[in-house]
């Protein structure tokens, strides 16, 4: 993902293409070369337990992302697969929410 973030914000043509804002490119590149990196979202992959995992998309645009990662979608997928010994790698956040919110 990193290596892609940085084709685009040092090709305008992508820029435009991805639909940032003109007006924004000037923040983006700097936020870029600057090397502020971090960013909130989260990896949606599809794993059959013996190939490769496949990373299916990632969410970082939505305002609701946090809370899909966390407790409500540990919820759901508790609910969904309470009869069968499967496990999510959020389930320890699930608890920390749980816990101290």
């Amino acid at each position: 993902m990193l290596e892609a973030t940085e084709r685009v914000v040092n090709n305008d043509t992508l820029l435009q293409l991805f639909n940032i804002d003109e007006d924004l490119w000037p923040i983006v590149k700097k936020s870029w070369w600057d090397g502020l990196f971090d960013f909130q979202g989260r990896f949606d992959f599809s794993w059959d337990g013996q190939n490769p995992p496949k990373m299916l998309e990632f969410n970082g645009d939505t305002p609701s992302m946090t809370i899909e990662s966390s407790a409500a979608q540990a919820d759901w997928f508790n609910d969904l697969y309470a009869d069968k010994n499967y496990t999510q790698t959020n389930m320890m956040l699930s608890l920390i929410d749980q816990t101290f919110f």
